[in-house]
């Protein structure tokens, strides 16, 4: 590209000479007209051994790159030929098995037809050789037992002859079966209320906007917000707190509601997690734990910028002096204790919290996220 860009500067110069010449010819200056053409001689001669070199080089990379395009197509063309090899001999495989598996059932088909119709044959001797008998009876004047024979397969027939099927009621579900049923049933109201937003005193439960908060775990996630049952206000933290003390009672009652209405119905029917997640405003606090509520090592899943999480675990250790930073995480351990304790079934996982901002005792909570498998 350089030796291009060098060519047409010498062809712009060229061009420029061989304007001069003509001038220096027609004003009658022929020496000056002279040295103008051999410059632009030299020039065209210099300009086309650097511009010839680098076009023909173009025009091989050009070569190359479809060159190398067409190995491509090849290549795929040779893959896609040997699929559909595989493809014919898989089909090949199905074709005899259906032709052996039809063979089969013809043979077996045949031999039921041969023992009916020997059945059938020994019937037909049975019943020539009763009415035989009958006949003979019936000349002597004697009941043969042949006869007697041939009373009884008459009765018989006529019986099955006027027999009607009797319709058979199905059995009546086990109450395993009929648990089962209400479940599923539940199940499924469940889904279709927390779908629309499910509103209780005692929680709401909302559809999370993304499908994959947490990386690798694609489905359908709900935001749940405890309230106090009394006054339907949101669960928050004081400044500088990390548990909940004053309507820790309240707040429990709001929880077993929750576990019971939603947790209880998944539980073995469908999977499903629980995620913690705190937060916090940009107060500054600097201070130290609270009394029995020593978590000097939390663990949760790392973010992964966002309001996306990755799998892996992360883990804050926290010395004597607790920090504004350290609080979302150590209210996200507390709920988590708290909800283990009731639901010890499926205890949740902490998300990795963060400091919104702004100043907002709003900012001060922390929230449950459902993951559900539908």
């Amino acid at each position: 590209m350089h030796a291009i860009l060098v060519g047409l500067v010498l062809t712009l110069l060229l061009l420029a000479l061989i304007v001069f010449t003509a001038a220096f010819v027609t004003n009658g200056r022929r020496f000056l007209a002279g040295t103008a053409a051999m410059l632009a001689l030299l020039l065209l001669g210099t300009s086309y051994f650097l511009i010839a070199p680098a076009v023909l080089d173009t025009e091989k990379d050009q070569l190359r790159r479809e060159a190398a395009d067409l190995r491509r197509d090849e290549a795929r063309a040779r893959n896609d030929l040997v699929a559909l090899g595989r493809d014919h001999s898989r089909l090949e495989i199905a074709h005899d098995d259906v032709l052996k598996s039809a063979d089969a059932a013809t043979k077996r088909h045949q031999s039921q037809l041969g023992a009916i119709h020997a059945e059938l044959q020994e019937t037909r001797s049975l019943l020539t050789s009763d009415a035989r008998g009958v006949f003979l009876s019936a000349r002597t004047g004697t009941a043969g037992s042949a006869g007697q024979r041939y009373d009884q397969v008459v009765e018989a027939a006529r019986e099955l002859r006027n027999l009607q099927p009797r319709p058979v009621a199905p059995p009546p579900p086990s109450p395993a079966q009929v648990q089962r049923q209400d479940q599923t049933r539940d199940l499924m109201q469940l889904k279709d209320r927390m779908g629309a937003r499910l509103s209780t005193p005692s929680y709401d439960v909302e559809v999370y906007p993304d499908r994959e908060l947490i990386g690798g775990r694609l489905g359908r996630y709900y935001v749940v917000d405890l309230k106090e049952a009394a006054s339907g206000v949101r669960y928050y933290f004081e400044g500088g707190r990390y548990t909940i003390s004053r309507s820790s009672a309240e707040f429990r009652t709001s929880l077993n509601a929750f576990i019971a209405d939603v947790l209880a119905k998944m539980e073995g029917n469908v999977r499903y997690d629980l995620f913690v997640r705190g937060s916090a405003d940009r107060k500054p606090y600097q201070g130290r734990f609270e009394p029995g509520f020593e978590y000097r090592q939390v663990r949760f899943l790392r973010s992964a910028g966002g309001d996306r999480y990755r799998t892996e675990p992360g883990e804050r250790t926290i010395e004597n002096v607790v920090r504004n930073e350290d609080l979302p995480d150590l209210r996200a351990t507390f709920i988590r204790n708290l909800v283990a304790e009731s639901y010890p079934v499926k205890p949740p996982v902490v998300l990795e919290g963060s400091v919104t901002p702004k100043l907002d005792n709003r900012d001060r909570n922390v929230e449950l996220i459902l993951f559900v498998e539908w």
